[in-house]
């Protein structure tokens, strides 16, 4: 028979018991019966007079009641944030505001009626409790603490607009009190000493005489006095006393110290005196600075200089032990140098040896030249002048003669030509001077070099043919050493392998080029020979530079043992040997069937047996590189792959034959193993999407391999297509359709088994929102602390809604798929809201609306005729932008007073000619309401009231 449903909203309260019957065709009537009871919507309405609601009192003054008229049955009213002494209380449906205030200050408070079923409702105001005197400079600026002539900080009071004056009594010398309209100073720089507890007493003003009181610290500064004068600068040699230093410290000064001393000169404060004492160990110049601390008014510094002259000190500047020279004859010695530390005016060497001078640079002294004379001289350098104690040092200078030898054989016995396995002639040297030795290097093998009694004899018999250049050395004494050439030339032939080691005994293949073998003769030979070389080698002699060349391609194989031999020398001639083997290169062949080298199948499957045979030089063969399940084996000269594949993967195998001792010969063949995949490359979930309908999706890419040549996918949602690139099937689109939509992507054009993805798209649809309340609701015009007329949206897709923009006084709720606006506002303004969907995917829909605030203003007293605006809009747009007072042209002189919620004067004007525009000194104020006192007739008539800048309205 269906369903019924029973909703709506309830504009009336009260009981309503409701009945539902069925009918239809085959139905049995069935009756049901319910109520529902509907309760009257929690309201607050202030009922006193208008303004009192946002009253601005005198401390320790009773305040005019604040009434409010409760409607509807909320089960409690409370009230919060109100000054000390102020009170709230409910009596029947009537709420009210009430009591004396004890603090002072600005306080926002809260009333709240909840409970009795229906949503709760909250005003809010505010209660300015004003002292008439209140500090405006730093809270702590009223106690502050500081240095005879230093400037005080700026004590500012704000006095309220009724105050007609203020002085100050007690403040220190130097310092002023400046009664300003609206404001009283306190500054300048104080000159006395002392403490300072000041009052400022104000006259005139509303809530009557007031006072404030502070203090002011005022701190004498630190004092500090050279007993002495000059004693400050002093100059004298290191490790001698300094004539004291003392300062008298004072004021509010309670220590001294000194920074910058000199190492041995310290500091002692005591009874009010520093002294600076000691005898200074280190040199330089020092200047120094003597400090005041303790004083809470900084310091006082005072300077002197202490310079440390250095103590003469001569230090060797050349290399360690230079100054003690061992020097030769008549041959330059290495400069000897003295370098001087510390003061004074000269340096002077003597008693130097004959031939060596000195020479004094700067603070350098340097000893240099070649001795002329035998013999060990000490010398002496010392210092001159200056303020301090000359400095003395010592050196000493030994000069030797130089070794000498000379050969005392015949002429030209120490130049000699001959064959190996002669005696040379016997050469004798003599040595004289320093020497003391003498000994020969770069003799051939076989001769020898003796020395005995001031003679060197070199005699024997080479055994090695070789030209050898030798040397003889006398040495001793500490000059260097005399050195005599020489040279012992044997020419018996010698043959030597000079190319690399092993290239005598090589192995080839036939028909493969040997690496060159190159011997070398030393001595004298009129010809080079090669025999029994093998065929296509042949040796190639080069008499420029005695070598013979083996080289060439051998064409038959074998082992050829060669002889290489010299001729014509007047010695004796030289022979020498090597081998080259020359062998078969092995060879592979396939002898299964064409073709079945390079196979194609898929996984699982069996291979085709392939068969290599092995000949030539061969003795083996072996496969590498084969896919998974495939083996090969070497059995009787064939090598034979075989298996069943178990992985999906395309493999390039290598076959090698090796053996005879020559480069291996390979094949190679290629076993393609087809297994279809399918892949998301797309990020990871990328397959699994929800959107709203309407948007395009982020694209599902898949690639496809392994012996797939296409791909296609079966399934997509309405909106989607899917097209193939290359290897990569895309699937994008947009989503026209509701649903949730499983699809499958998958291989094609492989005849092996395809492969498979899946993925899965879900569709939401978007949120709106619909007014339901009175047509124009969402456009309302009310004055403040009125009760506006409910605005209702109803919610479609959303689980909750965010309203922004409402005026204080006026909340919204949602109560199921509905959002309810309601309150009374509190402030005068144009407030333009937006109520939007929260918690839905899809993209929300906003509902926007206006509520102004209209300031109600009781007719003035006494001067009808005077028409006050209670808001106006300084935006420049040439409507509305000065706060111009009706028939204020009527009247003589008319001031005006401007004041911001914390009391301040943002505008003064003595004669006002309707001429504000809502700046203070230049600056635009911001958007708020501000409280005007209006005097015309030169005080005649005063009026007071609110204001309100609305910079963006007209």
């Amino acid at each position: 028979c269906g369903t019924m449903t029973v909703s709506g909203l309830a504009f009336t309260a009260g009981t309503f018991p409701y009945s539902i019957t069925t009918t239809g065709p085959g139905c049995t009537p069935i009756t049901v019966t319910g109520t529902v009871v509907v309760n009257a919507s929690t309201s607050l309405t202030v009922t006193s007079a208008p303004g009192t609601a946002n009253p601005t009192v005198c401390v320790n003054t009773a305040m005019v009641d604040i009434v409010f008229a409760v409607g509807g049955s909320p089960s409690s009213v409370t009230a919060s944030g109100l000054p000390a002494g102020i009170t709230g209380t409910l009596v029947g449906s009537t709420f009210t505001i009430s009591g004396t205030p004890t603090a002072t200050g600005s306080f926002n408070y809260t009333v709240i009626a909840s409970g009795g079923g229906c949503p709760q409702v909250q005003y809010s105001g505010g209660i300015a409790v004003d002292p008439d005197v209140q500090l405006a400079s730093s809270p702590s600026s009223n106690n502050q603490t500081l240095c005879t002539n230093s400037p005080l900080g700026n004590i500012v009071y704000t006095l309220g607009p009724s105050i007609t004056g203020a002085t100050a009594t007690n403040l220190p010398p130097g310092v002023t009190g400046t009664y300003n309209p609206g404001q009283f100073l306190i500054s300048n720089t104080p000159t006395t000493a002392g403490v300072y507890n000041y009052s400022v007493t104000t006259s005139g003003g509303s809530c009557g005489p007031a006072t404030v009181n502070g203090t002011i610290t005022v701190n004498p500064g630190p004092t500090l006095t050279l007993d002495v004068p000059g004693t400050e600068i002093q100059t004298l040699c290191e490790a001698t006393p300094i004539t004291n230093i003392t300062y008298t410290v004072g004021g509010s000064a309670t220590s001294a110290g000194a920074t910058g001393l000199p190492t041995g000169v310290t500091e002692v404060f005591s009874g009010g005196t520093l002294t600076l004492s000691g005898a200074p160990t280190q040199t330089g110049v020092f200047n120094y600075t003597i400090f005041t601390t303790g004083s809470p008014c900084g310091t006082i510094n005072l300077t002197g200089t202490i310079t440390v002259d250095q103590i003469p000190q001569l230090n060797l500047g050349s290399a360690l032990g230079s100054d003690t020279l061992q020097a030769c004859l008549n041959t330059p010695i290495d400069t000897v140098i003295f370098v001087l530390a510390g003061t004074a005016t000269n340096i002077t060497a003597i008693n130097l040896p004959p031939g060596i001078n000195s020479n004094t640079q700067g603070d350098s002294i340097y000893i240099f030249g070649s001795p002329t004379s035998l013999g060990t001289f000490p010398y002496t350098v010392y210092t001159s002048g200056g303020t301090c104690l000359a400095d003395t040092v010592y050196g000493e200078i030994s000069v030797s003669d130089a070794p000498i030898i000379n050969i005392a054989s015949a002429p030209g016995s120490d130049s000699q030509v001959l064959c190996s396995g002669v005696p040379i002639d016997t050469i004798l040297y003599i040595i004289s001077g320093a020497a003391t030795n003498a000994f020969a290097v770069g003799l051939p093998a076989g001769v020898t070099a003796v020395f005995s009694n001031d003679s060197l004899i070199i005699s024997g018999t080479p055994s090695v043919s070789a030209i050898s250049n030798y040397a003889v050395v006398a040495s001793g004494g500490f000059c260097p050493n005399d050195t005599l050439l020489g040279g012992i030339y044997i020419i018996s032939p010698e043959l030597n392998l000079s190319s690399p080691l092993g290239t005598d005994a090589q192995q080839v293949c036939v028909n493969t080029a040997i690496d060159p073998i190159v011997y070398v003769m030393t001595g004298i030979a009129v010809t080079i020979s090669a025999i029994d070389l093998p065929p296509g080698v042949a040796a190639i002699t080069s008499t420029s530079n005695d070598t013979i060349t083996i080289t060439g391609t051998p064409n038959v194989a074998g082992t050829y043992n060669y002889t290489v031999y010299t001729s014509g020398s007047p010695c004796l001639d030289d022979t020498i040997y090597g081998s080259i083997t020359v062998g078969l290169a092995p060879v592979l062949t396939l002898t299964s069937a064409v073709g079945t080298d390079n196979q194609s199948l898929c996984n699982g499957n069996g291979l085709d047996a392939i068969v290599y045979t092995i000949s030539g030089g061969a003795d083996t063969a072996v496969v590498i590189g084969l896919p998974a399940g495939i083996t090969g084996s070497f059995s009787g000269g064939d090598l034979t792959i075989s298996g069943t594949l178990t992985g999906a993967v395309t493999s390039n195998y290598t076959v090698i034959a090796s053996g005879g001792g020559c480069p291996n010969d390979t094949l190679f063949g290629t076993i393609t193993v087809s297994s279809p995949t399918i892949d998301l490359v797309s990020p990871v979930g990328s397959n699994i999407q929800q959107w709203c309908i309407g948007s395009p999706i982020d694209p599902i890419i898949y690639v496809f391999a392994n012996g797939a040549t296409g791909a296609t996918a079966l399934n997509l949602a309405p909106g989607l297509t899917a097209i193939v690139q290359n290897d990569s099937l895309i699937i994008t689109g947009t989503l026209t359709t509701l649903g949730v939509f499983p699809f499958i992507a998958h291989t094609t054009g492989s005849p092996c088994t395809a492969d498979s993805s899946y993925g899965v798209i879900t569709v939401d649809a978007g949120v709106s929102l619909t007014l339901i309340s009175t047509i124009g609701s969402d456009a309302q015009i009310v004055y403040e602390d009125s009760t506006i007329i409910t605005i209702l949206y109803l919610l479609n897709g959303a689980s909750g809604a965010n309203v922004t923009g409402l005026p204080a006084g006026v909340n919204a709720i949602v109560v199921g798929d509905t959002v309810i606006i309601s309150g009374s506002p509190a402030n005068p303004g144009l407030y333009n809201y937006a109520v939007a969907g929260t918690g839905a995917l899809c993209p929300v829909d906003t509902a926007f609306g206006s509520i102004e605030v209209l300031l109600y203003v009781p007719p003035p007293i006494d001067t009808l005729d005077l028409l006050v605006p209670n808001l106006f809009s300084p935006n420049a747009d040439g409507h509305n932008d000065l706060w111009e007072i009706l028939n204020l042209d009527q009247y003589t002189l008319s001031s005006v007073l401007i004041i911001n919620r914390e009391g301040q004067v943002v505008f003064e004007d003595p004669d006002y000619k309707n001429t504000w525009d809502g700046t203070n000194n230049g600056d635009p104020l911001p958007e708020a309401t501000y409280y005007y006192v209006l005097k015309v007739n030169n005080g005649d008539k005063v009026l007071k009231g609110a204001v309100s800048i609305l910079r963006n309205e007209k």
